[in-house]
């Protein structure tokens, strides 16, 4: 999944979806499975890079890195903000703070932790995830907590679903095709250096 311009669809599934194992192309998603809580039904969050003359229909909005200079003109405009944060004398909880505090308008940034990514949010806590993380997926996650958020969905259900990350093909039937398992929920003192209570 290219930065820039994204578009994330969240769906409730009508039909069965096939789980797959494999490395099938097409776009990165999030199947959410619910195991208590309020949510009732499984979501899937689909992520597409959105070409500027096509109509939305989701959650469009701009990702970019701010660990890389050729995305420097791109972070003053990105609501999702990926990267590893250096100034390894800082917890990865400050480092991703400081991401959001020097970019106002971001509404996610997801930095690497010692056990995957960590993500804060805007107007939220900061979410620790453990899963796949190598490129697509930190963009993949802070593209779906920015949807998942602002579709008012609670945070609290994705620390009790069951989290599967993967690609559904373009085309052909529909069929996740699995990268991992991925659990997101309230970061821990480890993650974010602070001491416990």
């Amino acid at each position: 999944m290219p930065d820039g311009l994204v578009l994330t669809r969240l769906h409730r599934l009508r039909r069965p979806l096939c789980l797959t194992r494999g490395h099938a192309g097409g776009d990165p998603a999030v199947l959410v499975i619910p195991r208590g809580g309020r949510l009732r039904e499984p979501r899937l969050a689909v992520v597409t890079a959105l070409c500027p003359w096509a109509s939305a229909g989701g959650n469009a909005h701009v990702v970019a890195r701010f660990d890389d200079f050729a995305d420097r003109d791109r972070r003053e405009l990105a609501d999702v903000l990926v990267g590893q944060a250096t100034r390894p004398s800082r917890s990865p909880a400050e480092r991703t703070l400081r991401v959001l505090a020097h970019y106002p308008g971001c509404a996610v940034a997801v930095g690497r932790s010692p056990s995957g990514c960590l993500a804060a949010l805007r107007d939220g806590p900061l979410v620790g995830i453990s899963g796949p993380v190598a490129p697509p997926w930190p963009a993949v996650y802070g593209s779906f907590l920015h949807c998942w958020t602002t579709e008012g969905l609670a945070l609290d259900d994705l620390a009790r679903a069951v989290v599967i990350v993967g690609r559904l093909p373009v085309d052909g039937p529909p069929a996740l095709a699995v990268a991992g398992r991925a659990r997101l929920g309230p970061a821990t003192p480890a993650i974010t250096g602070r001491a416990a209570s």
